[in-house]
């Protein structure tokens, strides 16, 4: 049972006088949720919670849905393949209603990123003409003049029914398919332009210390051509095929002792040092050992497996978001989205009660079995938390110079590699989408694994 509001609220009919929404605000959010293929019915309940307080929120209202659940088992509304938005939905909050305030001006945008069509930026630029969105917004409008090509991986049924094994063509952005029956899981990512780097302002929000401001600036407009990007962060239980298939092992691993992290040459990752099953994501792995991984995965497959560039995984962390987070601004809500240093951890790893850490429990000290929290608006789970990620691109201290097109940055320090995504173990100021960080490309530590992409 989900009621529109919580005990001692009113549930709003509209969201300013000028609302031409018919439906009141939570049956118009009920209904657009429902509408989606593939999408179980408790994730369908929990979306309509989050996202009716915050439209009640940007008008200055509460109302929380109560959500009462007994269910046993797995239901669906529709069935199909799982996308992000009905492609011809409105606009959540109309442009004739929508306040002043860079708050609801956030929430307009991030509204019209999430619906990703035409009408939906043409609403925001009516209301925002001079807006800090207007220039991506004709940016978007323009690309939807002339849509980018799409790739063609296999074709898969949705969720829970398992993820198909076929190698059949398909073309719809959100499509989950895999190519082995051993290999990742992929979801195609459309296309498009976003603005890549920390907004101003940000780095001095978080506290973040001098040594890691400005590694995130200057911010800049980059292009990201579709491709395909892991489901989930590459899993013991593939990494381990892996293993068996080219004896490739690699031991000796820097783990958290309680006071630093430390090479102990018996850890690895059959045994990073905490318990993790096959569902977890792999750790104790250097870039050398990814990109061997996705050169094999290249042979078994016939297709060009490789890591992500940097452009290509915020782009798909953010999955049209422009916040600090994909959930949002605020560090405490992160247990819902991610795993990372939080009350949980502060209790049970050692030295950790010494360090800042999410208000919240997430209910995992190391890394959680993929998949456990909230993906974003792709489809895409654990982009931030969980584990730290290797992507291609050689280590740079800013974006001077990066390029604009979404390829890897494959000048600089290369002996360096680019790593992406807080950990389990990472405090909330720099579990953000624009934080970035480098190691040696051989090293390994326990909060590191990574994830894939495909183009062909």
């Amino acid at each position: 049972v989900l009621y529109s509001a919580g005990a001692g609220q009113i549930a709003l009919d509209e969201l300013g006088p000028r609302d031409p929404v018919r439906n009141g605000v939570f049956t118009r959010v009920l209904l657009r949720e429902m509408a989606k293929p593939g999408v179980e019915v408790g994730e369908v309940m929990r979306s309509v919670r989050e996202e009716v307080a915050a439209l009640a929120k940007s008008v200055g209202r509460e109302q929380v849905p109560a959500l009462y659940d007994q269910r046993l088992g797995q239901f669906f509304f529709r069935t199909g393949t799982a996308v992000a938005t009905p492609p011809q939905a409105q606009p959540l909050v109309p442009a004739s209603a929508a306040p002043a305030g860079p708050e609801v001006e956030n929430q307009f945008w991030a509204d019209a990123k999430a619906i990703n069509n035409r009408a939906a930026y043409e609403a925001y630029l009516a209301e925002y003409p001079r807006g800090r969105y207007a220039a991506l917004a004709r940016a978007a409008i323009a690309q939807a003049a002339a849509p980018a090509p799409i790739p063609a991986p296999a074709q898969v049924s949705p969720p829970p029914p398992p993820v198909a094994t076929t190698r059949a063509s398909v073309s719809a952005p959100g499509t989950v398919f895999k190519d082995c029956d051993e290999c990742p899981e992929m979801v195609v990512i459309p296309g498009g332009r976003f603005e890549m780097g920390a907004a101003p302002g940000e780095e001095e929000a978080e506290g973040l210390q001098d040594q890691y401001r400005n590694r995130s600036q200057p911010g800049r407009m980059v292009g990201v051509g579709p491709f395909a990007a892991g489901r989930f962060e590459v899993t013991r239980g593939q990494y381990r095929a892996f293993v068996q298939a080219t004896g490739r092992e690699g031991t000796g691993c820097w783990v958290w002792n309680g006071k630093e992290f430390a090479k102990d040459t018996g850890k690895s990752w059959r045994d990073p040092g905490y318990v993790q099953d096959d569902g977890h994501p792999v750790v104790c792995v250097s870039w050398e050992d990814a990109k061997a991984y996705t050169a094999w995965v290249t042979r078994r497959t016939g297709k060009t497996y490789r890591l992500l560039t940097e452009a290509e995984w915020e782009y798909a962390a953010r999955a049209g978001t422009v916040t600090r987070r994909y959930w949002g601004d605020g560090r405490n809500g992160s247990c819902a989205y991610a795993n990372a240093a939080d009350r949980t951890a502060q209790r049970s790893v050692p030295g950790v009660s010494n360090l800042q850490v999410a208000e919240c429990d997430d209910g995992h000290a190391y890394t959680a079995p993929v998949g456990q929290f909230r993906a974003n608006a792709f489809g895409l789970y654990d982009m931030l938390g969980n584990v730290s990620e290797w992507v291609e691109d050689c280590w740079n201290g800013s974006y001077s110079g990066a390029p604009t097109d979404g390829r890897a940055w494959t000048a600089g320090d290369c002996g360096r590699r680019v790593l992406r995504s807080g950990s389990w173990f990472t405090p909330p100021r720099f579990n953000r989408v624009a934080m970035r960080a480098a190691s040696d490309r051989e090293d390994r530590y326990d909060v590191r694994g990574f994830r894939v992409a495909r183009t062909d």
